[in-house]
Order: C-alpha cells, then sequence, then structure tokens
C-alpha cells in the first residue's frame, strides 16, 4: 500500500477540512528514498545550525567592520591626491614629460 499524505483545505483563513490521500501506486519505490532524503537534510540542517552559532561567535568577536573601510577609505584618498598631484605636473610640463620619452632611445649609429 502507498504512504499517505495529508491534505489541508481553507477558506476564508480558516482549516476547513483535513483529507488524507494516497500516493499512485507507481511512486511507491520512491517513497522510501524520499523518507531517506528528508532524514539526511534534517541531519544537515541539524549541523549548519550548530556550526553557523559558532560562526556567528566567531564573527561578533572581530565586528570592526567600520575601522576596515575607514582604513580603505583612507588609502583611496591617499592614492587620489597622488594622481591629481602627478596630473597637475604632468599638464604643467607636459612638453618636457613627452620629450623625455622620445629623446631616450633615440640613438645616432
Amino acid at each position: 500500500q502507498a504512504p499517505a499524505y495529508k491534505v489541508s483545505e481553507f477558506s476564508n483563513g480558516k482549516l476547513d477540512k483535513v483529507a488524507e490521500r494516497r500516493l499512485n501506486p507507481k511512486f511507491d519505490p520512491m517513497a522510501g528514498k524520499v523518507d531517506k532524503l528528508e532524514e539526511i537534510e534534517a541531519k544537515i540542517l541539524e549541523q549548519e545550525d550548530k556550526m553557523i552559532g559558532g560562526w556567528n561567535a566567531v564573527d561578533d568577536e572581530f565586528r570592526v567592520v567600520s575601522d576596515h573601510h575607514f582604513h580603505h577609505f583612507v588609502w583611496l584618498s591617499f592614492i587620489a591626491i597622488g594622481l591629481m598631484i602627478f596630473y597637475f605636473q604632468y599638464r604643467r610640463n607636459r612638453s618636457k614629460f613627452w620629450k623625455t620619452f622620445y629623446y631616450y632611445n633615440d640613438y645616432k649609429v
């Protein structure tokens, strides 16, 4: 005999009736596999819950996110200022800048 399952019908947000139905007999061989998969899934979820609790404890110790972002902001600011200084120096001495590369390998044979 195929395994049974419950079907609940609701009307206006209230439980109207509960019926018990049986699977089609051709699905009967798979019912055991489904039960086994559900047991395995329950075990995995239980293990993950245990691990997540441990991860939260570790995360709470190292929860210094604002400082980390502040350091990125400081370093990006320094890089931006350096690029601006380089660009303004380049604009002021544009002709000299390109001449250094142009004449560098200009040897007469």
